[in-house]
């Protein structure tokens, strides 16, 4: 890279910005995230985003292993979705400044270097984690029937008890009565094959 001040900066820059609009075009595979997107969910997509850079500044790691920090597939989606708009914001804004600087004809510094290469750096890095796909193997669900092994025989009752004065106070009382109907089924249903096994075995 040229020191700031010589004429190679410039060309080091307009590599940057070359290969920076070549990474947003992949990465949004020419769609405009910018369009389309309401008043609400920018202002979902900009707290997200923050507070991802915040996690990720705590703990020394970069924003895309905290994009991938999820076992549930859905919220990887949408922190991909936040992050993509915060760079094809960012890239727009640069872009704006790029113009302005152009015209004012004002050469390009280290600063202006280092902030088109940081730039540079996060698209790369979520395009290579867009490449991947979510990748997180997911937790398994905790098992309702085996939950429901630890609880006590009339459970049911005292749910309705609970309920009685709200307004899932009859709901309640016919989920308990259907338990109640296939637990007595179940119990009969056994009897008879019990009966019918030994019988067979006579």
């Amino acid at each position: 890279m040229a020191e700031a001040g010589m004429p190679g900066i410039e060309d080091d820059v307009a590599g940057l910005v070359h290969e920076c609009q070549e990474f947003v075009e992949l990465i949004c595979r020419g769609r405009n995230p910018l369009e389309l997107v309401s008043k609400k969910t920018r202002m979902d997509y900009a707290k997200l985003t923050l507070g991802l850079v915040r996690k990720a500044q705590r703990s020394g790691t970069d924003l895309m292993a905290m994009v991938l920090a999820t076992s549930r597939s859905s919220s990887y989606h949408k922190r991909m979705a936040a992050v993509r708009y915060l760079l094809a914001t960012q890239h727009q804004q640069l872009l704006f400044e790029a113009q302005t600087r152009y015209c004012a004809e004002e050469r390009s510094d280290l600063e202006w270097f280092r902030r088109w290469r940081n730039h540079c750096g996060l698209l790369r890095g979520y395009h290579d984690r867009q490449k991947l796909g979510f990748t997180t193997t997911r937790r398994k669900r905790a098992s309702k029937r085996r939950a429901l092994r630890g609880l006590p025989d009339d459970w049911r009752d005292q749910l309705c008890v609970r309920a009685r004065n709200g307004k899932y106070a009859y709901a309640m009382l016919v989920a308990a009565l259907e338990a109640a109907a296939r637990q007595s089924f179940g119990r009969v249903l056994s009897s008879r094959v019990s009966n019918t096994l030994k019988v067979l075995k006579s």
